[in-house]
């Protein structure tokens, strides 16, 4: 919602000279959320979001944590906090300021020329009413002003907008799917509204000059909307989710006990961009010199028990038959939890982020086959959010027309043992690597921490899940399921050996997804690489 201005603070922090926190360095967190609203849609995973954080920062010993969730989280409530917060704090400690909710953007106020981009951005708070004149939201002006504050004192600050503020999205949302609620508001606040919020004129290049040590992380570039998604069984935001589990320490890639901003900004990145199949990129300004000093730091190998949880289905152009029902598994009829759309009639699966994801669904078993794809999937992705490798796909876009190659790349490979496949658009298993033809050695070397290997699109058309699994020991009995499997449809039992190599041996995971249509007309060109 704000990163227009605070990316500029962070550019002009760079040149400051840091302060280093001293060994005992004290964490204090003010987190907001809100998923109750008087005059927006309501929203499913903001108060989510604060407890996450909150966990994560009690989790690392912090001397004082603040959640404001709803009706509580006032525009006087969320400043006397911040204030008495910032007035506790000393040099040198961490001050972490979360927002999960609604944002919204609107023009200038006649007369104020400061934003360089001639927005205004904002948070909207619950208790907002434009109608009743009720002035409840947070001013990025305002905000900036409290950061003055923290500067002033020598804090690290790491600021976390989960919001949005614009209405645009990385890829169009196919209209048969059923997301969860974006977090753009529909409203926006009277000029006169924004007059009593705005705190008195500063000099601009003085106030972003006096902001060191500051870590920005915002959910989405402006041109892009933020979608909720469903993380677990629990609707979150993927932005704050991976903030909570950089903060537990996952982050700390050199091991050191602390977190400098480039740690998080990577780790971040890289979360949510695999946990929301690259629709959302964050926006992350990194003031040089930041730091947060660790408590404890969780050094998870990975999950070692893989439990798949059920997904929402609705059945759109048709319907299931009683005994179809029964038939099918993993799936809650009638659930909120709309994670698949089945168009019966078109034979299109539509993801809960508004992608095709199958186009020749034409039977309730090829239904249950994908259903288990996508439960395998969201299972790996929690698995994955423990101790993630890094992907990239070159070129950067993630929809590919028939005959299109591309490149992945897999990075931060702690362990020796190689292992990639994919699960594609039919719910075929395909095995990548290793294969005969591939110079083994290269990906077994002890310290190797790269791996990359070759596309090209092919039928059948759709979204496919390609998994680079690294772990510590050899896994032949799993290699040797591969091979057995290759090119055939998923069950039951390869997800069992899926379970069973990752109990075994200590490993670490990244998931790539990649969209191919017949031509590019077919669903539009969508770039979405990091």
């Amino acid at each position: 919602m704000i990163r227009r201005s605070f990316s500029l603070i962070a550019a002009a922090a760079i040149a400051m000279i840091s302060v280093s926190a001293p060994t005992k360095a004290d964490i204090y967190g003010l987190m907001v959320g809100i998923d109750q609203y008087e005059a927006e849609q309501n929203l499913q995973g903001a108060v989510a979001d604060a407890k996450d954080i909150a966990d994560a920062l009690e989790f690392q010993g912090a001397r004082e944590v603040v959640v404001l969730l709803n009706e509580k989280a006032t525009y006087d409530r969320v400043a006397a906090t911040l204030a008495s917060l910032i007035d506790k704090a000393r040099p040198g400690d961490t001050l972490v300021f979360s927002y999960s909710g609604h944002g919204t953007q609107m023009d200038n106020v006649e007369g104020d020329d400061e934003e360089k981009d001639g927005r205004d951005e904002l948070w909207v708070l619950g208790g907002f009413n434009q109608r009743d004149g009720r002035g409840e939201f947070i001013l990025d002006d305002g905000l900036h002003d409290w950061l003055r504050q923290a500067a002033a004192k020598k804090l690290n600050v790491i600021l976390v907008s989960d919001s949005c503020h614009s209405g645009t999205l990385t890829r169009s949302i196919d209209k048969r799917a059923c997301p969860l609620p974006s977090r753009l508001s529909k409203s926006t606040p009277t000029r006169l509204m924004i007059r009593r919020r705005r705190p008195k004129p500063v000099n601009r290049t003085t106030v972003d000059a006096s902001i060191p040590n500051l870590l920005y992380i915002g959910a989405a570039p402006d041109d892009e909307k933020v979608q909720e998604v469903w993380i677990g069984t629990q609707a979150r935001g993927a932005l704050s989710f991976s903030v909570a589990q950089a903060i537990r320490g996952l982050a700390d890639n050199n091991g050191d006990n602390a977190l400098d901003g480039h740690e998080i900004q990577k780790f971040v990145r890289n979360q949510v961009a695999q946990l929301m199949d690259y629709r959302q990129l964050p926006q992350i300004s990194v003031g040089e010199g930041f730091t947060m000093a660790l408590d404890k730091a969780e050094r998870r190998e990975g999950n070692r028990s893989l439990e798949l949880g059920e997904l929402g289905l609705r059945v759109v152009n048709g319907e299931l038959s009683d005994d179809e029902r029964r038939r099918i598994v993993g799936v809650k009829h009638g659930s909120n939890q709309c994670g698949l759309t089945w168009d019966r009639k078109a034979g299109h699966l539509v993801t809960q982020a508004g992608d095709v994801t199958s186009y020749n669904v034409t039977s309730v078993d090829a239904l249950q086959a994908l259903i288990l794809k996508h439960r395998l999937v969201g299972a790996l992705k929690l698995a994955m959010s423990e101790r993630a490798l890094t992907s990239k796909i070159n070129p950067g876009f993630c929809l590919f027309k028939d005959k299109d190659r591309f490149q992945l790349y897999f990075e931060g490979a702690e362990h020796s043992y190689w292992t990639i496949f994919g699960v594609d658009a039919q719910g075929r298993i395909m095995h990548y690597f290793p294969l005969e033809e591939y110079n083994e050695k290269a990906f077994r070397e002890p310290g190797k921490a790269k791996g990359d290997i070759l596309i090209e699109a092919a039928a059948p058309f759709g979204g496919e899940y390609i998994v680079a699994l690294v772990t510590d020991r050899p896994v032949d009995e799993f290699l040797a399921t591969l091979a057995a499997y290759n090119e055939k449809i998923i069950d039951e039992a390869f997800v069992g050996e899926v379970k069973r190599v990752l109990g075994r041996a200590e490993h670490q995971i990244a998931i790539q997804s990649y969209y191919s249509a017949k031509s590019i007309l077919q669903a539009g060109e969508v770039k979405c690489g990091l």
